[in-house]
Parts: C-alpha cells; structure tokens; sequence
C-alpha cells in the first residue's frame, strides 16, 4: 500500500465512512473506541464523530496489537524501519519534534502541512500516522 499523506493510504482516503472502509478492507480484526484495527495488514484506523475517517496508524507489528507490520510505503518511499535521516531527506525539517522515553528512546516528528506524523523507536520508524483534514 502507498500512503499519500494527508490524503490516503492505499484504497483508505480521506472524506471515507467506516463502512466504506469495511467495504475496502473487510471486516476489522477488533473494534476499540470507534476504531478500527487489521491485524494483518499492520494498521488501524480513527473516525471523528461523525463516522469518518480521521487518522490511519500504520505500524510495526511484534510489540503492540498488531500481528504484521505495515508493508506499505510513502511515495517517497518511507516505510516502517526507515531512519530518521531518510524521513527528512524525503521531507526536510519537521514542524514539531518531540523525545520522550529513557535516553532519547522515542521521536516524534511531525509534518502539520503534509498531515503525517511519523515515530521513531531508536532512530528507526515504527508508526506513520496519516491524519486526514476535516
């Protein structure tokens, strides 16, 4: 799958219901606050109130609820297992970074204008969040 952030990752964009999602995708492997999680394709997606799709979380699968990590990419080709050197050599500097964890452990930078946040885990991408505008 291609994340095309701000504005889809593969057949899920921007402007969907989860029922359009459910009809991409299939049936969720488990449903929590609202949302959405496939295990086996390494993400999980957020509605706002009203039903449509807000956020996908792709993710690295072994340590958190999901059994695969996502196998997709940006088109500029970032994925999970990406350093941080590659995330801003695609996109240049961030508009927000943040550490947190012992000795520097997580990194989140986030990219407001593109509508993507990505975190890093030891240098390396471990979630790409795509969030969808209103």
């Amino acid at each position: 799958m291609v994340i095309e952030p701000g504005v889809s990752v593969g057949p899920v964009h921007s402007g969907m219901t989860m029922q359009q999602v459910v009809a991409e995708l299939g049936e969720p492997d488990q449903k929590q606050d609202g949302g959405m999680i496939y295990k086996n394709l390494g993400m999980a997606v957020g509605p706002d109130k009203g039903g449509i799709v807000q956020t996908v979380l792709c993710g690295a699968g072994g340590n958190t609820e999901l059994t695969k990590s996502f196998a997709g990419h940006t088109k500029a080709g970032i994925g999970i297992g990406a350093s941080r050197a590659d995330v801003v050599s695609a996109y240049g500097n961030p508009t927000v970074t943040k550490s947190f964890g012992s000795k520097s452990q997580f990194e989140i930078i986030r990219y407001d204008s593109l509508g993507v946040q990505f975190t890093l885990s030891y240098d390396k991408v471990c979630v790409i969040a795509v969030f969808f505008k209103p």
